[in-house]
């Protein structure tokens, strides 16, 4: 009876061990990931948080991964583009997409996913300024000291917003299949709620999960998936000592009884051997 009470008391710490790691998974925040083209972020490997500093895109300061650097580069690119001439309608599309990044759900992806219809909005109210390429041969407004510039629906004949946003450094995707797959994509200055970011990974990594699909050796850490493996292996050692040591009580019981009956058989004889004698 003892050993079945440990077994039970063992198989339910098990369970227990089982449902925290589960917990554990799910409330996972994503944190920040640097993007190519973009000034570090100061919270690189952190959750995102209330932004600090910001000189710029500060309709994110309430969570975002970006900081004062990212702000500057940003407000960079949006004076040129008023010193350079551009509408006000693309100054104010274009700009939205360069804060994107300040985004929280944004910030946590290693490259800014845009809806298609959004890059398709900022076509047409840019298409008539002038571009050019960056260091990195990102699409980029045009600048003064840029001296090979291009009108933005000459850039290529058969251009649209997507390639547009693709040829900037952005990854497009249908706002449609997005949603339905329980993720994001920027489609204009949206400011989330506190805490989005972090339903937002905890969301993909449930995903990833029904799919199949393994994360990273970090996710998998922070998931407390070696907590549960421990758990269950230190759990199996211990069900295993207890199983044999019933069978070792039981094979001790086993002979006890044998020596009884044998004691009894003895004794029996005896009593038959004395009656015989009188």
């Amino acid at each position: 009876v003892e050993a079945d009470m440990r077994t039970s008391v063992m198989l339910r710490a098990l369970v227990l061990a089982l449902c925290l790691g589960l917990t554990t998974a799910k409330a996972s925040p994503g944190v920040c990931v640097n993007q190519q083209g973009v000034p570090p972020f100061a919270l690189a490997g952190k959750p995102p948080a209330k932004g600090k500093g910001l000189t710029f895109c500060e309709e994110y300061r309430g969570e975002t991964c970006c900081d004062a650097k990212t702000t500057d580069n940003v407000r960079r690119v949006a004076a040129h583009m008023q010193l350079g001439g551009f509408k006000i309608q693309c100054r104010e599309a274009w700009t939205q997409l360069e804060c994107s990044i300040c985004d929280p759900r944004a910030g946590i992806m290693s490259k800014t996913k845009v809806c298609a219809h959004q890059c398709d909005a900022i076509y047409r109210a840019c298409k008539d300024d002038y571009f050019t390429e960056d260091k990195l041969q990102r699409l980029t407004p045009c600048r003064s000291s840029d001296t090979i510039c291009t009108k933005l629906s000459d850039w290529a004949d058969d251009m649209g917003g997507g390639q547009m946003c693709e040829d900037a450094g952005y990854e497009v995707v249908s706002a449609g299949k997005s949603k339905a797959d329980g993720g994001w994509c920027f489609d204009g200055p949206n400011v989330p709620k506190a805490g989005a970011s972090q339903r937002s990974s905890a969301q993909k990594k449930d995903r990833s999960r029904r799919k199949g699909k393994g994360g990273s050796a970090g996710e998998i850490a922070k998931s407390g998936f070696y907590l549960v493996v421990a758990a269950v292996l230190v759990l199996g050692y211990y069900a295993m000592r207890a199983y044999a040591g019933n069978r070792r009580g039981g094979s001790h019981s086993t002979a006890r009884m044998a020596a009884r009956m044998a004691a009894e058989a003895r004794a029996q004889r005896a009593n038959a051997y004395a009656k015989a004698s009188h």
